[in-house]
């Protein structure tokens, strides 16, 4: 049998001998094989040279199969008189490999279920997670035979994409951040999600889609990238939140000037035997001559956060004024001025979500016609 191949194949041994029968003697055999015809063809998945039936001995990138044929004969060794046969694979939008035997005498000893095996070939350098055809057939005596099968290789699991719709709320010093999973998981679930701040590096690590970082610097700025992770590891992280400005730390009132004034004594003494005395005199001071005292005033200061939600953003005030009334401005060139009147709470925050898109404007917190803070959106 001369088998031609073409594609990236490897030939595994074959359990095929080719004999032209042209008078030769058959060393051995007592009686030559019967004579047989082709009824049917067949292909399967094998591992190793066996021939046997694998369907599980397919790999990311690699693929065996054996094909061989059926007979109506029932003897166990067998001769076909005019066979001819081949294989082709076809996959990635394109004939992969492709292989035929010349026209002649085949003779098959003890064949293999689910047929008389006859060749094995071995298939590299595929694709994961791809399907591909392979298509055998046979010629014998002018009539022809055909099979297919459908085989895929095993997916390649790979990291996940980058989680999307990032957002970032503060707190005192802590900020939560939410986002939504990433369009690809890399063909394996999602084991986890990380949450890294910049700068600092300080984290969080949830299976939940939202986490809150801790142990933040009160007045720092910061951004928070997340990570997505599966068995294959981790994957890109997302881009960066918008700045997030930490609330600045509320002062702790000053305790109130005190004084005290006490009398002081004095004692007179003296000695026998020397005339004369000393004598010393008690005074007190009144409150009333340290003069008038100021209350010490704590200068107001507030802070506007600002975070991309999804419908709108989201700002948040913190103050250490509570229940006081602030103004929010915001202008932008070529645009209309926006201004929001509110009052914190009892805590001396408030927080509150807009529709309006403030891409591009610069926000100002005032207070009685001050400003205590200026964020620019991006």
């Amino acid at each position: 049998m001369n088998m031609i191949r073409q594609g990236r194949t490897t030939l595994r041994l074959s359990a095929v001998a080719t004999i032209a029968l042209s008078g030769l003697a058959l060393i051995g055999l007592t009686a030559p094989p019967a004579s047989a015809e082709v009824s049917g063809i067949s292909a399967w998945v094998i591992s190793g040279r066996t021939g046997e039936p694998d369907p599980s001995a397919v790999s990311e990138n690699q693929i065996q199969f054996g094909f061989g044929f059926s007979d109506s004969s029932g003897a166990s060794d067998v001769r076909f008189d005019r066979l001819s046969f081949g294989y082709t694979v076809t996959g990635e939008g394109r004939t992969i490999a492709s292989g035929s035997s010349n026209p002649g005498v085949t003779y098959i000893s003890a064949g293999t279920a689910p047929s008389r095996y006859i060749d094995a070939v071995d298939l590299r350098d595929l694709r994961a997670g791809t399907t591909y055809t392979i298509s055998v057939w046979a010629l014998d005596h002018g009539q022809r035979f055909t099979n297919s099968i459908d085989v895929t290789t095993q997916a390649r699991i790979a990291p996940p994409g980058a989680p999307t719709g990032v957002t970032a709320v503060a707190a005192t010093t802590s900020v939560t951040v939410a986002w939504s999973p990433p369009s690809s998981d890399g063909g394996a679930s999602i084991s986890g999600y990380t949450v890294t701040a910049s700068p600092g590096g300080q984290n969080c690590s949830t299976v939940a889609i939202s986490c809150t970082v801790s142990a933040l610097t009160t007045g720092a700025t910061y951004t928070f990238s997340v990570q997505a992770a599966n068995s294959s590891g981790p994957g890109p992280a997302s881009s960066a939140t918008a700045p997030v400005r930490m609330p600045l730390a509320t002062p702790t009132p000053s305790a109130s000037p005190t004084s005290s004034s006490g009398p002081s004594s004095g004692s007179s003494s003296s000695s026998s035997g020397s005339s004369g005395s000393s004598s010393s005199a008690s005074s007190s001071v009144s409150a009333d001559d340290l003069g008038s005292i100021d209350p010490v005033e704590d200068t107001v200061d507030g802070e506007l956060a600002i975070a991309k939600v999804e419908g709108g953003y989201r700002l948040r005030i913190d103050t250490n004024s509570p229940e006081t009334a602030f103004t929010i401005v915001a202008r932008k060139p070529n645009a209309k001025v926006l201004k929001w009147a509110l009052d914190t709470k009892s805590s001396g925050a408030v927080v509150f979500t807009t529709k309006r898109n403030l891409a591009g404007y610069t926000l100002r917190l005032r207070m009685e016609g001050e400003t205590l803070d200026v964020v620019k959106v991006s």
